[in-house]
């Protein structure tokens, strides 16, 4: 379900005011940013928990906040808001839970069943026990089951996979897509989490103390030079779209590969991070830009180069942006004959400043990238979009 979201918002913190103006569309939008930053501020003035704030709110044709200071009670938006801690009654059971978020629905005719829930996120073996009996991951399943079951207009999640470690994280990514694309209503996931914000939203915003300092599409934006410094990780922060090849006797061992959207190029993965998936499965190669090595091609007179690094992607260059001490290469992959050029995955590498001059790379120059299986991560997208 996509929704228009009107935002400009002005509210006083304790270090800087919080500043966001901006109008956007989609069916999940994400806001990013450092720890800090002023997101869950954000989200909490969107749910009307903040009586100091000031400016204009609106989600579609629902007004929320008008700039002559007019607001709408937060229980009367009728949104489902997941803070980071879940906060479940921890003496009721799972189900008891579920049913106290349908009591407080505010439009209850527009909320799913709670069978539907159940079955969405995959309840049901916790509907008898209690919240203190449950992991991370299953207290945040339950706190959205509990937010859908109010029959939200607009579901807020603050970091739902904050504190959890990376498996737990990276097995909870399909359950919030499947959350986004039953059209329930649409929802704004803020995270510090590259991944989850491609992953999962259409659009994004980019918070830095209180500033908007980009929005756009999750992956463009994510490389932008304003935004790259804002990463607090250099973990896995690209995502490449494609699908999971049949294994096969020519994998080298120990490896799958997985066919790009958009361009001729396979990747090889460990197969150990595809044994719970079907073969054709949609998937994201996650990848560190930090990871990837440049290579000049070698011309066809030169000896083949011999590598260790099973992954080497034929690229572009389509710009070269100078960041301080250091470079970023933005590199389209060649697209295949079937697709056009602009559906071709680009990356962003990250260099030492020197580089691009010394090895006298140019935009629309030919360039190889490299790296290992081992730098790639596995993760399963249940709808491609």
């Amino acid at each position: 379900m996509t929704a228009r979201l009107e935002l400009d918002v002005r509210l006083p913190l304790d270090d800087f005011t919080l500043a966001v103006a901006a109008t956007v569309r989609g069916a999940a939008i994400g806001v990013f940013g450092p720890s800090g930053a002023g997101k869950s501020s954000l989200l909490e003035a969107i749910a009307g928990l903040r009586p100091d704030v000031r400016g204009r709110i609106a989600l579609d044709d629902a007004v929320w906040l008008t700039s002559d200071g007019r607001g709408v009670l937060a229980a009367a938006r009728g949104i489902g808001y997941v803070p980071q801690d879940g906060l479940l009654f921890p003496h009721w059971s799972v189900r008891r839970n579920l049913v106290a978020g349908r009591r407080r629905a505010a439009r209850i005719r527009r909320a799913l069943p709670l069978d539907e829930i159940v079955a969405l996120l995959d309840l049901a073996p916790l509907l008898d026990r209690r919240p203190t009996t449950l992991s991370g991951g299953e207290r945040q399943r339950v706190a959205l089951g509990r937010a859908l079951a109010s029959g939200p207009r607009l579901l807020l999640l603050d970091e739902p996979l904050t504190g959890l470690d990376l498996p737990r994280r990276r097995a909870l990514l399909p359950l919030l897509q499947r959350v986004r694309d039953a059209g329930v209503a649409p929802l704004v996931l803020v995270s510090h989490d590259p991944v989850e914000m491609q992953a999962l939203c259409d659009v994004m915003l980019v918070l830095d103390r209180g500033q908007l300092v980009a929005q756009g599409d999750p992956a463009a934006t994510l490389a932008d030079p304003s935004v790259v410094p804002l990463m607090a990780s250099r973990g896995v922060d690209l995502l490449l779209p494609g699908r999971l090849d049949a294994a096969s006797d020519d994998d080298p061992r120990g490896t799958r590969t997985v066919r790009l959207d958009g361009c001729a190029a396979r990747v090889h993965v460990p197969a150990r991070t595809a044994e719970t998936l079907a073969d054709d499965a949609p998937v994201f190669v996650g990848l560190s830009s930090s990871e990837i090595l440049v290579m000049r091609p070698p011309s066809p007179s030169s000896p083949p180069v011999v590598l260790s690094a099973r992954n080497r992607l034929a690229a572009h260059i389509a710009a070269i942006e100078p960041f301080g001490d250091r470079a970023l290469l933005r590199c389209a992959l060649d697209a295949s004959a079937a697709a056009p050029s602009s559906s071709a995955p680009q990356l962003t590498v990250d260099v030492t400043a020197g580089v691009p001059e010394a090895m006298a790379l140019a935009v629309g120059g030919a360039v190889a990238l490299v790296f290992k299986a081992a730098a790639c991560r596995l993760l399963p997208r249940e709808v491609v979009r």
